[in-house]
C-alpha cells in the first residue's frame, strides 16, 4: 500500500512480529522489498493502531524507528560536505551555519519550525567547516506537513544507499 505525501512517497508493509502484525513505513518500494527484503535501517518508523476510521497516518500514530534516525544522521553527516547545493549555501553565507531545511516545510524561507531543520554545518569564509556537522534532535521524521523530504541530492543518495544495504547478503 502507498501513501503519497507532497512529493514523498511512501509504502507501507505489514510485518508478522512474533504472533502479532505491525504496519511499519519505508521509502523504499515494493519491488525491492519483495525481492530482498526490508533492513531495520529502511523502516522509518511504526503505525500504532489507530480508529478504524481514521486509515491515514499521523503524527499522533507514527512512532520513529530509533535505528533509522541514527541511520540518516550518519548518512547526512558522511555526505553533507559533498553536497553541492550545502556548498554552495556555505559560499553565499560567509561566515555562520549553513541549516538542512526539510524541503516539507510550508515556509523554508520564513519561519521554519524546529522539527523542520534537519541540521547545521558551520561555515568560515565561504567554506563548510569540516567535522561541524550538528543533527537537530528536534527534526521529526512526520509532521502534520507530512513525511521529512530532503534536497534531491541527498534523497538520491538516500535511496540507493538503503537499497544497497537491504541488498546485500546478511
Amino acid at each position: 500500500m502507498d501513501h503519497p505525501d507532497r512529493g514523498r512517497e511512501v509504502f507501507v508493509f505489514q510485518v508478522n512480529v512474533g504472533a502479532n502484525v505491525q504496519e511499519v513505513v519505508s521509502v523504499l518500494g515494493p519491488g525491492t522489498v519483495f525481492e530482498h527484503g526490508l533492513c531495520t535501517e529502511a523502516i522509518l518508523g511504526v503505525v500504532r493502531p489507530g480508529p478504524t476510521s481514521e486509515p491515514k497516518i499521523t503524527p499522533e500514530r507514527f512512532q520513529e524507528n530509533p535505528a533509522f534516525v541514527q541511520y540518516l544522521r550518519e548518512l547526512i553527516s558522511s555526505r553533507i560536505y559533498d553536497t553541492e547545493g550545502i556548498r554552495r549555501a556555505g559560499e553565499q553565507q560567509g561566515e555562520g551555519y549553513v541549516y538542512l531545511i526539510d524541503a516539507r516545510t510550508p515556509q523554508p524561507d520564513g519561519q521554519v519550525p524546529s522539527a523542520d531543520v534537519i541540521e547545521a554545518v558551520q561555515v568560515q569564509g565561504g567554506s563548510l567547516v569540516a567535522a561541524s556537522y550538528q543533527h537537530n534532535p528536534n527534526h521529526q521524521l512526520l509532521t502534520k506537513d507530512g513525511f521529512f523530504r530532503l534536497p534531491t541530492e541527498l534523497e538520491t543518495i538516500l535511496l540507493a544507499d538503503l537499497r544497497a544495504r537491504c541488498t546485500q547478503p546478511r
